[in-house]
């Protein structure tokens, strides 16, 4: 059953301990640090973490679109498992904190624009409105190592500068350098890094983000680079504390302008505004709690690819 309310979202069950500076190239983070954080596991890979996620309420994760859609053989529910209570990647491995979950229902942003995903289209852009809501088979177990995290109030926006915090299994160095090695760039433990906000007119007018960004897009990341989210890290939470509890600010989408690297100077991580999707994302969850389906992700998908540029 979806909880409408957020009471005791935000906080950690265990001792919290301050994030180091990065995910690309940083240190692992602790045991219970970020119990809303979800490792999306395609079932036939066997265990195999190719995207982040986040526990926004009892039943209910938020990720990114291009996720669950950008390998044509994982569309659909029983393609998936969530996996929560997690710090490491050790394949089918289960950890004794470790909650997984089938998937009920994907239900995507009505606006997403699938055609993005397609080769044949080739549109060069990520698009817009890069969420999707995934209904868990059962509710969590609210644990110290599972929790969801509050959501912000509609419409909200984080303050320019304010220091947020990025979380994945993500790469850990940038994927097109030359010196990075398929050994070098995967890490076994999830990882945390302090972000800056950018103001959105700043972010709008660097190079490859002035055609991209949209008004439902963040950036944050620093100005010299060095410290990002990566390959693997999409889906995953941009999180900011407020009043000693954290709430979800983003979903990790793209960067690099569009490319396929990470953590260069003046190119930003770029992530879905929560705030921007919240009217949404409650919609949502009540429409399936008061048994009013939404439009499914294969009417969408086949909507999408009709569309003419």
């Amino acid at each position: 059953m979806w909880k409408a309310s957020q009471e005791g979202c935000g906080v950690p069950g265990i001792k919290f301990t301050r994030p180091q500076p990065r995910i690309a190239g940083g240190r692992p983070s602790e045991t219970g640090n970020w119990p809303w954080m979800v490792s999306l596991s395609p079932k036939p890979m066997k265990g195999q973490h190719i995207c982040g996620g986040t526990l926004i309420a009892s039943n209910w994760i938020l990720t990114s679109a291009h996720c669950l859609f950008a390998i044509p053989f994982l569309y659909g529910e029983n393609k998936w498992l969530m996996r929560l209570g997690k710090l490491m990647q050790s394949g089918p491995l289960k950890e004794e904190t470790e909650q997984d979950f089938n998937v009920s229902l994907i239900v995507v942003h009505p606006l997403y624009d699938f055609r993005v995903l397609m080769p044949t289209e080739a549109l060069g852009k990520p698009s817009d409105h890069d969420l999707a809501l995934v209904k868990l088979s059962g509710d969590v177990t609210v644990t110290p190592w599972v929790r969801p995290i509050c959501l912000p109030s509609p419409q909200f926006k984080p303050q320019p500068g304010k220091l947020c915090v990025i979380t994945g299994w993500g790469l850990i160095n940038d994927p097109t350098s030359n010196a990075s090695s398929t050994q070098d760039l995967r890490t076994r433990f999830l990882k945390e890094a302090m972000v800056p906000i950018w103001e959105y007119s700043e972010c709008k007018n660097l190079d490859g983000y002035r055609e991209l960004l949209t008004p439902n897009m963040l950036c944050a990341g620093f100005k010299e680079g060095m410290v990002d989210t990566c390959n693997l890290d999409s889906g995953g939470p941009l999180q900011c504390k407020y009043n000693d509890k954290w709430s979800l600010i983003g979903v990790t989408s793209w960067g690099d302008a569009g490319g396929r690297g990470c953590a260069r100077p003046m190119k930003p991580g770029v992530y879905s505004d929560v705030g921007a999707h919240v009217p949404w994302i409650f919609e949502t969850m009540y429409s399936d709690y008061a048994g009013i389906q939404s439009p499914s992700w294969k009417t969408l998908f086949e909507q999408s690819l009709s569309r003419r540029q």
